[in-house]
């Protein structure tokens, strides 16, 4: 079901390697949604939206595809990078705090010089 509307979408994981170039060890299972295309013919090339945004899913934006003039007569495809979404997420502590806003606004690296 795509979030939010009655509409239902294909959705699965696709298992690559972890580390792509060893082409071996660990996997991680990318997270895929397919919003199928409205025509009863659709079109041979779909479209692969990409999601912006620090760590954000692409299918995190479902809800924003779903009534796309895209979707007429092409699937639309949406993948969760890795580190992104449902594909093995990153969970980095960031700088900040609520209480003090300022501190949002803070270089997130130093410059260290090794």
């Amino acid at each position: 079901m795509i979030p939010g509307t009655q509409e239902e979408a294909r959705c699965g994981t696709y298992t690559v390697f972890e580390n792509r170039e060893a082409a071996a060890g660990r996997t991680i299972e990318l997270n895929i949604m397919v919003l199928p295309a409205r025509s009863a013919e659709p079109r041979p090339d779909p479209v692969f939206p990409l999601a912006g945004g620090p760590g954000q899913g692409a299918t995190q934006t479902a809800r924003r595809w779903a009534n796309s003039w895209m979707r007429d007569e092409r699937d639309i495809v949406l993948v969760d990078q890795r580190g992104t979404g449902m594909s093995n997420p990153l969970h980095c502590d960031m700088p900040g705090s609520d209480e003090d806003p300022q501190s949002y606004l803070q270089p997130v690296f130093s410059a260290k010089v090794f």
